[in-house]
């Protein structure tokens, strides 16, 4: 506010940029003042600006806004790229809803795009912030130990299916989701998730 008080303008790149870092500084409120103000100026929306949008409205936990901007996106003819794919996966992760991101992160295949370093990691680490949710319960009946074991199947074919695209997992989810199979029982499964985490190690040399 303070450059645009000496005169100067922005265009939607600085906006852009502005929002961005309030986004990340978790300053919402402030984020979406800019966002009236590029809209009150009348500066277009290009993917960029859309992108942008969709990070705060995750970072805010308004899934249904993100999903409404994206329907918007389409209507104005403009293609989603994989990192509008990879922001709304992460906000899903974000809220808690571990099967709608698995369920996101197929669309993502079945539109062309690859699974990436950072979607695939954003659903692994939140599968691994659910179990530690788990852990930490003090009540546990076959309802809560049988979602958990979904949570790691869930995990191990997203680990198998990023290891034969050769995309980077974090160690940390793996070693998770190998030890979370073994202590809910499922010990022939932890041994093939690491014989598949062994073999993608060598054959990557």
């Amino acid at each position: 506010m303070e450059m645009k008080s000496k005169g100067y303008n922005f265009d939607s790149f600085g906006y852009c940029t502005v929002i961005s870092v309030l986004a990340k500084l978790g300053l919402t409120r402030e984020a979406n003042y800019c966002i009236g103000e590029m809209v009150r100026n009348g500066i277009g929306l290009d993917l960029v600006a859309y992108n942008t949008l969709f990070n705060v409205y995750c970072r805010e936990g308004k899934l249904e806004n993100a999903f409404g901007l994206a329907n918007e996106l389409q209507k104005c003819g403009m293609e989603s790229d994989q990192y509008t794919h990879t922001i709304l996966v992460d906000g899903m992760c974000r809220s808690g809803d571990m099967d709608g991101a698995e369920r996101h992160l197929k669309l993502m295949e079945m539109k062309g795009f690859k699974s990436n370093f950072v979607a695939s990691n954003c659903l692994l680490n939140g599968l691994c912030q659910a179990m530690k949710v788990f852990g930490r319960m003090e009540y546990k009946d076959d309802f809560t130990y049988s979602c958990k074991a979904k949570q790691f199947f869930a995990a191990a074919r997203l680990i198998k299916t990023s290891l034969i695209e050769d995309v980077k997992v974090l160690k940390s989810a793996q070693k998770a989701t190998v030890f979370g199979l073994r202590s809910t029982g499922y010990k022939r499964e932890a041994s093939q998730l690491q014989s598949a985490i062994t073999v993608a190690k060598y054959t990557r040399y």
